[in-house]
């Protein structure tokens, strides 16, 4: 109970840090003046963008249920799109989106749904880490930079190696044995594994393009190719803070590259960087809304739960 208490403690605590950094952030960015670039916001625009975040958690859902399917696991189709709407919510205001892990409860707790998550985790964050290296070699960026990236990938594959002890860590408790992930690795053909790739591929690069339609409801003048690797850096950086969703740490980062290699206005580059991070929640918490009430209407019964063969 004491380590409950300390965990959530802490959680609640890296939110209240992430709330101080956006309300630091709003007034350091005159508010009053990039509120003009709200008055003619291109509504139309505005909403495919909402629609390509849904095409988003639509490829997300395809992608654990064709995977799954490749493991001989029976996953409701429904059921399992009716999860990935609700959960992405809950991964924003959790620390690197880890939230989003509580498909496992929804879906079934079993090593299958599991090594899937954390598949989809490290693939995801691998597909990053390589845009986010071209950015800094593009943006010519200090040694440091290089430094902390090099860093971040040995981190990376030390963790990998040893994935069974870090998650027994978190848990707290024995549950995946040694050689775990590898075990389940070997059971995905590479013909399965080179589609899990290509579902991750465009699953990063709809969340990448996000923010250029944002740019363009709002008028401003910024090329995909520069919004891609500044929106992927600030999501590392988001991701590596540990904060929740990367609040305050992802909007000050995107602003920083905005204002420097893009040569925006600061108060411009701020209200956009907000006006994303609003997108995101207003179209999540819209997907969640709707899935959620159709879950309450019993849309898919008990026998829908998934099964193994």
């Amino acid at each position: 109970m004491r380590n409950w208490i300390k965990k959530k403690s802490k959680n609640i605590l890296k939110l209240l840090i992430g709330l101080f950094l956006i309300v630091f952030f709003m007034k350091w960015i005159n508010l009053a003046d990039a509120f003009d670039l709200m008055k003619d916001i291109r509504l139309s625009i505005f909403f495919f963008t909402i629609f390509l975040l849904f095409l988003v958690h639509l490829t997300k859902a395809l992608r654990t249920y064709l995977f799954m399917k490749s493991l001989n696991f029976k996953l409701n189709f429904h059921k399992n799109f009716i999860v990935h709407m609700i959960v992405p919510i809950i991964g924003r205001f959790t620390p690197g989106q880890i939230g989003e892990g509580a498909k496992i409860f929804f879906l079934g707790k079993n090593k299958e749904i599991t090594f899937t998550f954390i598949l989809e985790k490290v693939i995801d964050i691998i597909i990053l880490m390589v845009i986010s290296l071209f950015a800094i070699i593009n943006f010519k960026f200090f040694v440091k930079s290089y430094l902390i990236f090099i860093l971040l990938a040995i981190i990376g594959v030390i963790a990998l190696l040893n994935i069974e002890k870090i998650l027994n860590l978190i848990l707290r408790r024995k549950v995946f044995e040694k050689k775990w992930f590898k075990i389940y690795l070997r059971k995905s053909s590479p013909k399965n594994l080179a589609l899990f790739l290509f579902f991750s591929l465009i699953v990063r690069l709809l969340l990448l393009i996000f923010p250029y339609f944002i740019a363009l409801s709002m008028n401003i003048k910024i090329s995909l190719l520069m919004i891609i690797q500044a929106y992927s850096l600030a999501m590392l950086v988001g991701i590596v803070s540990g904060l929740p969703g990367g609040l305050g740490s992802k909007e000050f980062t995107l602003t920083f590259l905005l204002i420097n290699f893009a040569y925006l206005n600061k108060d411009i580059a701020g209200i956009y960087t907000l006006f994303i991070t609003f997108s995101l929640i207003l179209g999540e918490s819209l997907f969640a809304s709707i899935s959620y009430l159709i879950y309450k209407l019993n849309l898919f019964t008990d026998k829908d739960s998934p099964q193994t063969d």
